[in-house]
């Protein structure tokens, strides 16, 4: 308890306040800033503690220490003791060495090297006082083999308790180690065979080279095939032969060096390589990760063979593609078929896109997607649709992808507790995994394919719910500028149904079969008629098929075509929107004839001033056949004599279907009235 610090006696000031509790931490703290007791070293790291002048402390607490731990130690230290003072620098380069294996000093091995270090350092210094003090008094030099005696006294006087070491007491070994100690310093302390350097069998460059070569093998061999394999070599080089349980410790030691070759370079990313680690958005549609989980639910399928016989198979499972927003872990979209597939992708993300739409009102994109690499060259211009930044997993890396774990949850929380479970993946530990013998005996209850679907559904429903109001009140954070809304024309471009067949433009619009029935659609766009002679396909959503997108040459040309409204027969039925919708088709018709009449006119003009400028094109057939002879189509610039014409030309129109009708009425009359005469009807009633 008691130690002397710069030649003083101290003791550790947690004494007073822990030891004995004869004040408190912080009387202890007070008594040292009011100099009633006098501090010699602060606490500086785990090591190192605070150090209390003995002698300056009040005699009552110095006679409470004598009682508890007896009286301090003599003071009457011999020349060389009186020298030893810490060394700070040899307790930081202690407690920092490192052995060839990584690994540290122990805690004894480092204070017994610098309590080493300490006395090297004081017989260092008792020397230069030697030969100081002769110098100054010009006495002559003192025998060296008697000075390393007196050294070697001191030494072995030296109390073992307080000054642990392990240094050589023969005057001859001991100037040889100081000696060793002043040219290499430190490092000469530390004992040449620690760790059994010298006793290995796998010494040299060679040898370690040879065995790892073993070891990393693609061959995966074990101990014993390369403990053999290495004998032959160390037969021919002159080494040593190892075991089987050499080979084990060097297989530990250099397993990050040889666990590539073993098990290969993905292996090795995946399970010994720094991982990344990310933490989930804060906000909804930053980003979105999608995969496709076969869910651990049975169902069972009836077929017919190709010989007619009826097979029910039980092990049948569905794969479920899931759209997970990491905010929240909630499924934003997500499709069920036999197997992934394109298709099968496509959908699950038209039903996320869909579902924005069912949340906040307007379908959105998202700001980032991830996906793995499955069928990444057709897929990629879809998810570049949905997204600004697509960045797919690296090829083998199941560590991207935190939809992995969401699965294993959704198989636990819901899965497990159904009858037909199939249990967790092929690597589980059989007490994990379900009853098989139970699980053959209730096979003829599992669901058919259907109800397995909708067993799906539920469960996604179910984390759709629970989730629903937090996502909801996370996306009203989002700033403005970072929502990103997708339009109709992209939606059914990118992610809408096709009909499998293109169609043409006719007066009717578009005649298309959706859902087993002829629908008709038309576009209000005049530029739509430009291309009736175009080949269109159509691009649609089932579950909404008011509106469809028609394109054609590659998606060049894109129109957003509408339902056609159906109106009326009968005057009598026809309603205040029925008016309306007629009106705009009128509109649309009269505005087409306009703009194809304006272009006749300006195609007219121009050829008349062409004619003007090149005069030897008069008098010719294409004059006759391009221009107006009376020059009509200059009045059509005065729009007021154009409507003039047209008021006219309708009144004649309007006037001679009258007489017509007229005349049709009073032929029929004149039969009627010719027939009364001629015949007798009632000849034929009896």
């Amino acid at each position: 308890m008691y130690e002397f610090y710069n030649n003083t006696l101290s003791i550790p000031a947690k004494v007073l306040y822990e030891d004995l509790g004869i004040i408190t931490y912080y009387d202890y703290k007070n008594w040292c800033n009011r100099g009633k007791l006098n501090k010699i070293r602060t606490a500086r790291g785990l090591d190192n503690y605070a150090l209390l002048d003995f002698e300056k402390l009040p005699n009552s607490i110095k006679d409470l220490v004598i009682k508890k731990f007896g009286r301090p130690p003599s003071e009457n230290k011999s020349l060389l003791e009186k020298q030893i003072k810490t060394d700070l620098e040899a307790v930081e380069f202690f407690a920092s060495w490192q052995l060839p294996d990584n690994r540290f000093l122990e805690k004894s091995v480092q204070k017994e090297y610098n309590i080493q270090a300490q006395i090297f350092n004081a017989i260092h210094s008792l020397i230069n006082i030697r030969q100081t003090s002769r110098k100054k008094l010009n006495r002559p030099k003192q025998n060296v083999q008697e000075l390393w005696k007196e050294i070697s006294n001191y030494l072995q006087n030296l109390n073992k308790t307080t000054y642990p070491h392990s240094l050589p007491i023969n005057p001859v070994s001991l100037k040889r180690k100081y000696i060793r100690y002043i040219k290499e310093g430190y490092q000469s302390l530390i004992h040449a065979n620690f760790c059994n350097q010298h006793s290995k069998k796998v010494k040299d460059t060679e040898q370690e080279a040879s065995l790892r070569q073993l070891l990393r093998k693609h061959n995966n061999l074990d101990n014993e095939q390369i403990a053999t394999i290495y004998n032959i070599f160390a037969d021919k080089c002159d080494w040593k032969n190892i075991s089987a349980s050499t080979v084990r410790n060097y297989r530990e030691k250099w397993d990050l060096n040889t666990f590539a070759g073993r098990r290969g370079q993905q292996t090795f990313d995946n399970v010994k390589a720094m991982t990344v680690k990310r933490k989930a958005p804060v906000y909804p549609l930053y980003y979105w990760t999608i995969d496709g989980w076969d869910v651990e639910l049975l169902y069972q399928k009836t077929e017919i063979t190709p010989k007619g016989k009826e097979v029910t198979t039980y092990h049948n499972r569905l794969t479920a593609v899931i759209v997970l927003d990491p905010c929240g872990k909630y499924p934003i979209g997500y499709a069920i078929g036999n197997h992934e597939s394109t298709e099968l992708i496509k959908q699950a993300i038209r039903n996320a896109v869909n579902h924005t739409a069912e949340l906040f009102g307007r379908r959105h994109r998202v700001l980032q997607i991830q996906s793995d690499r499955y069928a990444i060259k057709k897929l990629t211009p879809l998810y570049n649709a949905v997204t600004e930044n697509y960045i797919p997993a690296k090829a083998h890396n199941a560590k991207a992808k935190v939809i992995e774990p969401y699965f294993l949850r959704l198989n636990k929380k819901y899965c497990q507790l159904m009858p037909n479970w199939s249990g967790f993946g092929v690597t589980s530990r059989k007490e994990k995994q379900p009853n098989s013998e139970m699980l053959n005996k209730i096979r003829h209850t599992f669901p058919d394919e259907e109800i397995c679907r909708l067993q799906i559904e539920k469960i996604i429903e179910a984390e759709r719910e629970v989730g629903k109001a937090k996502y909801i009140s996370a996306y009203a954070e989002i700033p403005l500028e970072n929502h990103n809304y997708m339009s109709d024309e992209d939606y059914l471009y990118y992610l809408g149904e096709r009909t499998g067949y293109t169609n043409k433009l006719t007066h009717e619009g578009i005649k298309v079969t959706l859902n087993k029935t002829i629908q008709y659609y038309d576009c209000f766009n005049p530029d739509f008629r430009m291309y009736g002679h175009l080949d269109w396909t159509i691009a649609y959503d089932s579950s909404n098929t008011d509106k469809v997108l028609a394109y054609s040459n590659g998606g060049e040309l894109r129109f957003m075509l509408n339902k056609k409204y159906l109106q009326p027969m009968s005057l009598k039925d026809r309603t205040d929107n029925d008016v309306a919708e007629l009106m705009k088709v009128q509109q649309f018709n009269k505005y087409l004839n306009g703009k194809i009449a304006e272009q006749t006119y300006k195609d007219a003009e121009i050829v008349e001033d062409l004619f003007k400028k090149e005069p030897e094109l008069n008098n010719t057939l294409s004059k006759l056949l391009l221009t107006d002879s009376t020059g009509n189509h200059k009045n059509q610039r005065n729009k007021q004599r154009l409507n003039t014409l047209n008021t006219m030309k309708k009144n004649e129109l309007r006037q001679k279907k009258k007489q017509e009708k007229e005349n049709a009425n009073k032929w029929k009359s004149q039969q009627e009235a010719y027939l009364r005469e001629k015949v007798d009807i009632n000849m034929y009633l009896q």
